[in-house]
């Protein structure tokens, strides 16, 4: 039905075009036509007498004009030139360091670093018993993994309710430089608001896992 309503439609506008078409005919001959070739020979003659190097030039600068803005709009905004920045060229570790300058900021960082830290555990503590990624964050929700102290296992409870099924993991190779890195910014930043020792307690487990793993 609205297919047919289409064409009802396109065969009247086709209809109605003819018929102007036809009672104009003579209008259009004899007044826009004159003017419409007056217009493209004007342009013709004028175009001619312009020498080609003239226009070769510019048409370059226009593209060259076209470059630049190109360049430009891919650029960082300056307004915001630190945060971009940051966000744009750090790499898996300085996301640390970001987030731990931001701790006192917000809840949202706080999260965000036990997202984090919820998968590296995972990593760490799965790898170590065997056992699959899933297995291991319900080990560690349930408390069957009698080596986590009480206050790690609920600081990371407090990641798991609000980011349960967004846990970042890493390449089990990039664990060892993650913990070190934490370990460093926690021993100079100790006296400022973010400091909390459980969250010093978790690095340290965590690192001690790693190095006991690399012994054995």
């Amino acid at each position: 039905m609205r297919s047919q309503r289409h064409y009802l439609v396109l065969t009247a506008i086709t209809l109605l075009v003819l018929v102007i078409a036809f009672l104009a005919r003579n209008y259009v001959r004899e007044t826009i036509a004159p003017w419409v070739l007056y217009i493209f020979w004007s342009s013709y003659v004028f175009l001619a007498s312009i020498p080609q190097i003239l226009i070769w030039a510019g048409f370059m600068g226009i593209l060259l004009v076209i470059a630049v803005y190109s360049l430009r709009s891919q650029r960082p905004d300056k307004r915001h030139g630190v945060v971009v920045e940051e966000i744009q060229y750090r790499g898996r570790v300085e996301e640390i360091a970001l987030l731990l300058r931001h701790f006192q900021d917000s809840h949202y960082f706080r999260h965000r670093m036990l997202r984090l830290l919820g998968g590296i555990t995972l990593q760490t503590l799965g790898h170590g018993e065997r056992l699959p990624v899933a297995e291991a964050q319900q080990m560690v929700t349930t408390g069957r993994l009698k080596h986590l102290s009480p206050e790690v296992r609920q600081y990371l409870d407090q990641g798991w309710e609000q980011y349960g099924n967004q846990i970042h993991f890493l390449q089990q190779e990039e664990l060892p430089a993650w913990l070190q890195y934490l370990k460093k910014l926690i021993q100079r930043d100790k006296k400022v608001d973010w400091y909390d020792p459980t969250f010093e307690q978790l690095v340290a487990f965590l690192e001690e896992e790693l190095e006991v793993r690399r012994d054995n």
